[in-house]
């Protein structure tokens, strides 16, 4: 599924910001901040547990932002079927998040651009409401700077 589809299943109210925790809730992934990721290199990890269950593991120690660009993330590793066999983590570092070469992560960046950032939130602020500020709109969508200049940017808005 596509995030597009995926909003219009999970996210009826159709309100921004999205909240990618509350789809993982609506789908039982279990969320769990991971303490213990705090000098590693990984921003998050998903993966079947033993009893089936899909997990998602956060870095607590990134910025509230960055945590739930992960998740989003990660749900697109879910959403878009790639492999969660038992026994292989889809483990995201920092490097591998943003790495153009990497087919999988690339459709997972992507996936979580379009989820929390669809193209008409960021035009009905745009165009209706008429906010032109960044910070205020990465602000109003509870994403970086830097994720919302990229999905301009790809949208063809800057």
């Amino acid at each position: 599924m596509n995030a597009a589809q995926i909003l219009a299943k999970y996210w009826a109210t159709r309100e921004y910001p999205v909240d990618p925790y509350i789809i993982a809730y609506e789908n039982d992934i279990q969320i769990i901040n991971n303490p213990n990721l705090k000098d590693k290199d990984i921003a998050g990890k998903i993966y079947k547990k033993d009893n089936g269950q899909v997990a998602i593991e956060v870095n607590p120690w990134q910025t509230p932002y960055r945590q739930r660009f992960t998740v989003a993330h990660e749900l697109g590793h879910y959403f878009l079927g790639h492999d969660l066999s038992d026994g292989l983590n889809r483990v995201d570092t920092i490097t591998n998040l943003s790495n153009p070469t990497d087919k999988i992560e690339t459709q997972a960046n992507s996936f979580a651009a379009e989820l929390l950032m669809p193209r008409e939130f960021i035009e009905h602020i745009l165009y209706e409401q008429q906010i032109s500020d960044i910070d205020k709109i990465a602000d109003m969508l509870q994403v970086s700077r830097l994720a919302l200049g990229y999905r301009l940017k790809n949208l063809g808005l800057i």
